[in-house]
């Protein structure tokens, strides 16, 4: 006599049997969730990392904000110094100048390729100091692998790295919050902060309009309304 099977209990049949072809969906599915993730990955490795909550409470400076004391006189590890040996530095030493502090990492490409462009306009302009800042030295970007890095990057070009490079615990990042590097900071000699900018406009150009001050104004670096997909 042959079973006549219920609705459910086709159903639960149905549910608990795997084809072929459903392993082989599967099996692909799991594949490119994998390469999804290594993308994701991969896209996001020009991504500053988070700032560390001690200094999540700390009101970032907006432009035409001047620095405060904390800021000018923040001891900062060197990681490479071009002119000596000093093992720690603050913005100070630099009171009177007109400053750009490039925010980088070790892992980033962008930042690395904007260093002999860096490193030539700090020698066209006598008046204008150049600090690059290393703001993650908890997670990746340690005094350590910071150092490794310059010296394979000297290695590579045959010359010693030419800039003046510092590690600051996150201080920094907090008065000038970011997502995306590198993050230049454009600070005159009253210490005034005159622009937030990406590399696109760190030229020779700007950097004389910010110096004769001849209404200098440049555009925006808003994190912000790139996460949101606005810029």
């Amino acid at each position: 006599m042959k079973r006549k099977l219920r609705l459910g209990d086709n159903y639960a049949l149905c549910k608990h049997t795997r084809t072929p072809n459903t392993i082989r969906y599967l099996s692909l599915l799991a594949v490119l969730t994998t390469m999804c993730l290594y993308a994701v990955k991969q896209v996001s490795a020009q991504v500053a990392e988070p700032a560390a909550t001690a200094v999540a409470d700390i009101e970032p400076l907006q432009i035409g904000d001047t620095l405060p004391d904390i800021l000018w006189n923040l001891p900062l590890q060197v990681a490479n110094d071009p002119n000596d040996e000093r093992k720690s530095i603050n913005l100070r030493e630099f009171k009177g100048k007109f400053i750009i502090l490039d925010f980088w990492a070790t892992w980033c490409t962008v930042c690395h390729e904007r260093f002999p462009k860096l490193d030539s306009l700090s020698h066209q302009f006598e008046n204008l100091q150049v600090m690059l800042l290393n703001d993650r030295p908890s997670t990746r970007d340690s005094l350590e692998n910071v150092r490794k890095f310059i010296g394979k990057w000297a290695a590579k070009f045959g010359e010693p790295f030419p800039m003046l490079s510092a590690i600051d615990t996150g201080t920094f990042a907090g008065f000038f919050r970011h997502v995306y590097l590198p993050h230049y900071v454009w600070i005159d000699e009253m210490g005034i902060v005159r622009a937030i900018t990406s590399s696109k406009y760190v030229n020779a150009d700007n950097i004389e309009g910010m110096l004769s001050d001849q209404l200098f104004e440049l555009p925006y670096k808003d994190d912000n309304k790139r996460i949101n997909g606005i810029n």
